[in-house]
């Protein structure tokens, strides 16, 4: 942590709220708020904030992962969490804590909302295709949630779709490929001020039209 922080100044509006923070781990300068993207745990560099401080959203964006999995990833969560926690992250694991079953939509909603809330930068999901929980995970407002069965898709939800939301499908996947998917995920940027950050605002517009109906 940079031990940057506070509402206006050095350039940028008044009245609202801003973080930077360092993190070499997921090998990006700062962590902010961004509001053209509209995500509350957005990665940006700090030479592009200074250049448009517009970009900053009322907000505190946070340092740490959520993740959750049904009954069908709670094995292969167990493996990222601890992956993670050995890279330095902070982690929260939301759930399932066994392998009884259970509802996959309340996992996915569980970490989506926090994810939308701003109580983590970013979050992972797991169940057995990844589809189901993807789908409950997007219909939380402000969040993207992309299901990645490869390094390419990691790459492309994070730098075209600026995804905050990772989900992976555990029995499609062997636990080392799980893990370089979510590490290639967490360590690329979006790739902020192109035409890809027009049409992430466009999905952010098309979800307040439906939001008011």
């Amino acid at each position: 942590d940079s031990g940057i922080r506070g509402r206006g100044g050095g350039g940028f509006p008044t009245g609202l709220k801003w973080r930077f923070a360092h993190n070499n781990k997921a090998k990006v300068k700062y962590i902010i708020c961004n509001a053209d993207e509209g995500d509350p745990g957005a990665f940006m560099d700090r030479s592009v904030l200074e250049s448009d401080p517009h970009s900053v959203l009322e907000g505190m964006a946070v340092a740490g992962f959520a993740i959750g999995a049904d009954h069908g990833g709670f094995m292969l969560k167990a493996r990222l969490v601890q992956a993670l926690k050995a890279q330095g992250y902070t982690v929260a694991d939301l759930g399932t804590h066994s392998s009884e079953p259970c509802d996959y939509p309340k996992i996915g909603y569980k970490v989506a909302s926090a994810v939308a809330a701003g109580r983590f930068a970013r979050g992972i999901l797991l169940c057995k295709s990844g589809i189901g929980i993807a789908m409950a995970a997007n219909k939380v407002p402000g969040v993207r949630a992309a299901v990645c069965s490869d390094l390419f898709d990691a790459e492309k939800s994070r730098q075209h779709n600026n995804a905050n939301v990772l989900v992976l499908g555990a029995q499609k996947l062997r636990a080392s490929e799980a893990e370089a998917i979510m590490e290639r995920w967490l360590g690329t940027p979006f790739e902020v001020g192109t035409r890809h950050a027009r049409r992430v605002r466009q999905i952010t517009a098309i979800e307040a039209r439906v939001r008011r109906g």
